[in-house]
C-alpha cells in the first residue's frame, strides 16, 4: 500500500538518528546554531553535513515550522520530542502553504549578464513553449547570480561561474540538465541520456506547464550551482 506523506515523515524521523548519527531534536538544535541568510543557504549546508538532498529539504521544512513535523502529530499516540521547539502556529500548515513561489531570493539579485545575440535564435525551437523557456532562464538568473548563458546548436549551459546545468527546447518541451551528484533519480528527476553534455550533469527534468517553475525545482537549481562551485 502507497504511504502518506505523513507515513513518510514519520519514517523519516523515526530513522533519523540511526541514518544520521542525530535525532530531530538534535538537529533543531545545531541548525538553530547556525546563521542562514536564506532557506535554500540551509539546504546547501546540510547537504554538507553528508545529508541527501531529500533529508536536507524535510528537514529545512520542519524547522521552518518551528521544528514540528508539518503534518503535525497523530493524537494521543506520541509524547513530544525533549528539547523540540513548540509550534510556530496552533496547526501545522500542509508544506506547500509554508513554502513561498518562486522567486526563492527577496532581495534585488545582481544584474543578470547579458543575453548571447543568438539566443533568440535557439529558442525559437521551442515554438508555443519559448515562454515557459525564457521564464525559466529567468528564474534560474534570480535565484542563482550572474548566471551566465552559453548557446550551443543543441542547448544552452548554464554556469555561475562553473557549469551547472543545460537547457534544451523543442517544439514539445523544455528540458534541464543539472549538476546533481548522488540526488536520487526519483519522480520526475530522471537520470540525464542526452547526447554530447558534460559528464558533469547527471539529472533532466521534463518541463511542459510553467508551474512546475517553483521552489522545489530552484531548490534543485541552486542545489546545483552550489554543488558546480564547491
Amino acid at each position: 500500500m502507497t504511504k502518506d506523506p505523513r507515513d513518510k515523515e514519520e519514517e523519516f524521523i523515526a530513522g533519523l538518528a540511526l541514518d544520521t548519527g542525530r535525532d530531530l531534536a538534535a538537529w533543531m538544535a545545531l541548525i538553530d546554531a547556525q546563521t542562514f541568510a536564506h532557506r535554500n543557504d540551509m539546504i546547501d549546508w546540510l547537504r554538507r553535513q553528508n545529508l541527501t538532498f531529500a533529508k536536507a529539504s524535510r528537514l529545512e521544512r520542519i524547522h521552518h515550522n518551528g521544528g514540528r513535523p508539518m503534518y503535525g502529530e497523530r493524537p494521543a499516540e506520541r509524547e513530544p520530542v525533549a528539547g523540540q521547539r513548540p509550534p510556530a502556529t496552533a496547526t501545522a500548515a500542509p508544506p506547500s502553504a509554508s513554502l513561498p513561489l518562486v522567486p526563492l531570493v527577496q532581495p534585488a539579485p545582481a544584474p543578470a549578464p547579458p543575453e548571447p545575440a543568438d539566443l533568440a535564435t535557439f529558442l525559437a525551437k521551442a515554438k508555443g513553449y519559448r515562454p515557459l523557456a525564457e521564464m525559466l532562464i529567468r528564474t534560474i538568473q534570480t535565484n542563482v547570480a550572474a548566471t551566465a548563458l552559453a548557446v550551443h546548436e543543441s542547448h544552452i549551459d548554464l554556469a555561475a561561474p562553473a557549469l551547472f546545468g543545460a537547457i534544451a527546447v523543442t517544439a514539445k518541451d523544455v528540458r534541464l540538465a543539472l549538476d546533481l551528484g548522488d540526488v536520487p533519480f526519483e519522480g520526475e528527476l530522471k537520470r540525464l541520456k542526452w547526447p554530447g553534455m558534460a559528464p558533469s550533469l547527471t539529472h533532466t527534468i521534463v518541463l511542459s506547464d510553467a508551474r512546475k517553475v517553483d521552489r522545489a525545482l530552484m531548490l534543485l537549481v541552486t542545489a546545483a550551482a552550489a554543488r558546480a562551485n564547491s
